[in-house]
């Protein structure tokens, strides 16, 4: 529980959880990856800590490294046995509730290239079907693009769903409750062009 705490700290130190440096990234992590002793312990109110610190570190723009995440997998495993997916889709829908297309992509990126037979979600297209339905509803093609060539590349082919929830998502009405003069616009003619394309 006090390794926990203090990656929190550290992740949410400053104002933007935008400077943290990778060398104490490492020495947080090695807390959670030992090759010896359980950490599967944590209390439940500190489990929810360390997600929430996963999800930051995912969101961090001054660490670079895909090692990072990469353990940050390997920890979630570590911390989570047995229950490694359910946590992992956790922290996956905490990052596409935020919003956060990088931050969502590298995460599911470093679930998607795990080694660890115990972590599946990131290799599936339901992963990445909910994904696909945050772009197309932010309308951010390019990141649609790139996303399905990432996809064909590791295998997981798309096929006429993937389609379907493309256009469901980009045409669907999102609430504004906060914006009295919203008005829905339907997506502009070249963008539609280009995904049929």
């Amino acid at each position: 529980q006090d390794d926990v705490d203090r990656f929190y700290e550290a992740l949410t130190a400053h104002p933007e959880h935008g400077i943290i440096e990778l060398p104490q990234v490492h020495d947080f992590m090695e807390a959670f990856v030992a090759p010896s002793g359980s950490v599967s312990d944590i209390v439940e109110s500190h489990q929810e800590k360390f997600c929430e610190c996963i999800v930051l570190l995912a969101q961090n723009h001054s660490i670079a490294s895909d090692k990072v995440l990469d353990s940050a997998v390997l920890a979630v495993s570590r911390v989570f046995p047995n229950k490694e997916d359910e946590y992992a889709e956790r922290i996956t829908l905490r990052l596409m509730y935020s919003r956060n297309v990088r931050a969502t992509s590298r995460w599911l990126t470093a679930l998607q290239r795990t080694q660890l037979e115990c972590v599946t979600y990131g290799k599936t297209r339901g992963a990445w079907y909910a994904f696909l339905e945050l772009l197309a509803e932010l309308r951010d093609i390019k990141a649609i693009h790139n996303t399905l060539g990432f996809m064909r590349s590791a295998g997981i082919l798309p096929t006429r769903e993937t389609s379907a929830v493309i256009f469901e998502a980009i045409f669907r009405r999102r609430p504004q409750p906060n914006s009295p003069n919203y008005r829905y616009m339907s997506p502009p003619f070249p963008v539609i062009k280009h995904l049929i394309n």
